[in-house]
């Protein structure tokens, strides 16, 4: 068994991890938060190279807390293959969406449902996450949903034009640059002396911020190739690709290179595939493993009627305009889908689950939602 990283979490509730296996043999993690018995499961599913960490901040009033404090007294956290309390982001072997959709995520809702008796079971999904658990719905793996909360992408992953340049050019690079594999994300444990570091030097041109692990999480996911992260029209120099600095505690920031892990190259190649057809689709057709997922997730929905729930913030500027195209497509081609939009002023992408302020302007929002499409 791989252990999990430690929790860093501050939640008044029963905490319980338990075993999670995949089909494809790996070990996961699955932590069940929960005050007294509910007849409501909520699972919630972290981006890519984050972990449950961002659902339980200490620092502040944080997601879990706030669904408990609503009445949501079962609530549970995957972390998926690429948790940052999980090995696998540095793993040379690699893995991309379709591993996760057809592996971890039907696994993690499974035992939600063997352990809560068979209850309704909610979803709220973030960034990468959300584009795997699209792909496990069209998929049909999912299983039935009380409701479906996804932020920043889902469905329509839709990049601005400089990050699918540097999507398109920069892999290759780092492949030769980083045989291990991963970009590393963390200044401490690469060392001044590494080769590697270099990248950090790359990463901090044209940022405000002097922070390492800031600079290069803006570098990893932003469109801009060492001289400036601002990402997307209007976006202020030298701004973080993921959040907007204002939205978060102190406390948040001092500590990114505990939320944030290495970013595995191997996933790249998917990433820039979806984005050039603005779909979340197969990595590899040939590939007999993933025949039971369909080419494109946006070919199977024609019987999927699970209300929907889009949130994005107003500054996304890792996935700009994602979440408007696919309520869009889904108003033009599958209007009997119950599909609702928010945008959330002055937030990006990443800060409307670790904001300072969350609480009050985010949470709220997605839990009433809930509320009306799987009542107390």
């Amino acid at each position: 068994m791989i252990a999990l990283r430690p929790l860093i979490a501050d939640v008044d509730a029963e905490l319980r991890e338990l075993p999670l296996v995949t089909d494809d043999g790996l070990t996961l993690g699955l932590t069940r938060f929960r005050r007294g018995p509910s007849d409501r499961s909520v699972l919630l599913i972290h981006g890519l190279t984050t972990s449950t960490d961002m659902f339980v901040m200490p620092e502040h009033d944080n997601l879990v807390e706030s669904l408990l404090d609503a009445g949501w007294g079962d609530v549970w956290s995957v972390d998926w293959r690429g948790s940052f309390r999980l090995p696998y982001n540095t793993d040379a072997r690699g893995f991309n969406v379709d591993d996760v959709a057809l592996y971890d995520l039907p696994a993690a809702l499974a035992a939600v449902r063997r352990h809560n008796g068979g209850r309704p079971v909610a979803v709220i999904a973030h960034c990468v996450g959300a584009l795997a658990l699209s792909m496990t719905i069209a998929a049909k793996l999912a299983g039935p949903l009380a409701g479906v909360v996804a932020n920043s992408t889902f469905l329509t992953p839709n990049l601005p034009e400089p990050s699918r340049l540097k999507l398109s050019l920069l892999p290759s690079v780092l492949e030769r640059m980083l045989p291990e594999g991963y970009i590393p994300m963390d200044l401490a444990q690469v060392g001044l002396l590494s080769r590697r570091a270099a990248l950090f030097a790359v990463a901090a041109a044209g940022s405000t911020c002097k922070d390492p692990t800031c600079q290069m999480i803006s570098f990893a996911w932003g469109s801009s190739l060492g001289i400036g992260p601002g990402f997307g029209t209007g976006s202020r120099a030298g701004e973080s690709a993921l959040f907007e600095h204002r939205n978060l505690h102190p406390a948040t920031h001092a500590r990114l290179r505990e939320l944030f892990g290495p970013a595995p190259l191997s996933f790249y190649a998917h990433l820039r595939k979806m984005a050039s057809e603005r779909a979340v689709v197969r990595h590899d057709l040939a590939d007999a493993r993933y025949d039971r997922l369909p080419r494109s997730a946006l070919d199977a929905l024609d019987d999927w009627n699970t209300p929907l729930l889009l949130v994005d913030g107003v500054l996304n500027r890792v996935w700009t305009g994602s979440l408007a195209l696919c309520h869009g497509y889904l108003a033009d081609r599958h209007p009997h889908i119950d599909a609702t939009l928010i945008e959330i002023p002055g937030y990006g992408h990443q800060d409307t689950f670790i904001g300072r302020a969350s609480a009050l302007d985010v949470y709220p929002r997605m839990i009433s939602w809930l509320d009306e499409h799987l009542p107390p």
